[in-house]
């Protein structure tokens, strides 16, 4: 696998969504997608078109390198809003900050997502010659993620880097 990010500059962010701890090992991402999908209506001041992120909070500030299946991390499922919003009951607030991320195409259903993961974490980090930055991490899903079972699906993660 051989892939090439384009290192982007975004500006800080909002979105509203659900956050939870989650683990590889045991992977609550299908659950919470599903349960938010049934409830984002509820939020307001969406971007239009729609974008939604699945977000990992925070997870490089103690660096990548003691990360296994069984660490725990702040995970989020979000969609992005233009301004505040309406953050509906049992969902929060966040900003997402700005900064210099590789910004990396998965093409494919979510299910290869970890190998995605494991090229840019085990291969194209080490070799790229820069160094994980201490904010969030996150994959991007708009108009070209066309469901979790589609093959023809598109999504963007970005990894923050310095």
């Amino acid at each position: 696998m051989t892939m090439k990010p384009e290192i982007v500059e975004l500006n800080d962010f909002g979105v509203v969504g659900v956050k939870f701890t989650n683990t590889l090992k045991n992977n609550k991402l299908p659950k919470a997608w599903k349960s938010f999908s049934a409830r984002v209506g509820e939020i307001g001041d969406l971007t239009q078109p729609p974008s939604f992120c699945g977000l990992s909070l925070n997870m490089h500030a103690n660096g990548a390198a003691d990360f296994s299946d069984e660490t725990p991390y702040e995970a989020m499922i979000a969609a992005r809003v233009r301004s505040s919003g309406k953050i509906p009951q049992g969902m929060t607030r966040h900003i997402v900050r700005g900064g210099r991320y590789a910004r990396f195409e998965h093409k494919g259903a979510p299910s290869s997502l970890r190998l995605t993961y494991n090229y840019i974490y085990g291969v194209w980090l080490l070799s790229s010659g820069l160094q994980l930055d201490e904010r969030d991490d996150f994959e991007l899903y708009d108009e070209r993620f066309l469901g979790p079972d589609n093959p023809d699906s598109s999504m963007f993660i970005y990894i923050p880097v310095k």
